[in-house]
């Protein structure tokens, strides 16, 4: 039945709040946005990754809003770039998801479920942990079209900056894969989750 999600995640619009939520950011409401994360604690290598890429990006006419991770500092190289928005922790992520026209994240459950149900163009960078349970998370929706798929043993700023401008340059491709992501999204896993249970009580009454 998917994932239980936040209503401000699975009733989002969007197209209707990328310029207020552009404006929460303080970034540039005609600018194309990527939007960074790896989980609340950050990822290392992510982080590592766009720092290194920022001085090839410059050019692109984009910018980054990059969660680093509460644990994290900001690396002094990447102050200098104003298109470069890093901050610790996003509270409100369905504003970064709307301000967003792409995404570079791990590929836990919780964010595949949130990205696939807002049909969000994303790039998917799994957690080389345990038996690989986030390149599993992630095989069928790349395989289908829905997002694009780098591991972190390839990761490297010279690989990502190559991915980014090839999607970002390619507005029919960012739709395509939008859609395949849209057809993976399910919606009111919540509410699924709690019919089942109260039918479940209510037989035992």
């Amino acid at each position: 039945i998917g994932m239980p999600l936040r209503s401000e995640i699975s009733n989002l619009n969007k197209e209707s709040s990328r310029n207020s939520a552009r404006a929460s950011f303080g970034l540039d409401a005609n600018k194309q946005t990527l939007l960074v994360f790896g989980g609340s604690q950050g990822a290392s290598s992510i982080n590592k990754a766009i720092v290194g890429s920022l001085q090839e990006l410059e050019s692109s006419n984009i910018q980054i809003l990059h969660a680093i991770g509460s644990k994290n500092s900001v690396d002094e190289s990447g102050k200098k770039f104003d298109f470069y928005h890093p901050v610790s922790y996003i509270d409100k992520m369905e504003l970064a998801y709307a301000a967003a026209d792409l995404v570079i994240s791990r590929a836990g459950a919780m964010t595949i479920a949130e990205q696939t149900v807002l049909a969000m163009p994303a790039i998917y960078i799994p957690f080389a942990s345990g038996n690989g349970e986030q390149s599993q998370n992630v095989a069928e929706l790349v395989k289908d079209g829905g997002g694009v798929l780098i591991s972190d043993a390839v990761l490297s700023p010279v690989v990502l900056v190559r991915q980014i401008k090839e999607l970002l340059a390619n507005s029919a491709k960012l739709v395509e894969i939008s859609q395949a992501a849209g057809r993976h999204g399910l919606r009111d896993a919540d509410k699924k989750v709690a019919q089942s249970a109260l039918a479940l009580a209510n037989a035992y009454k």
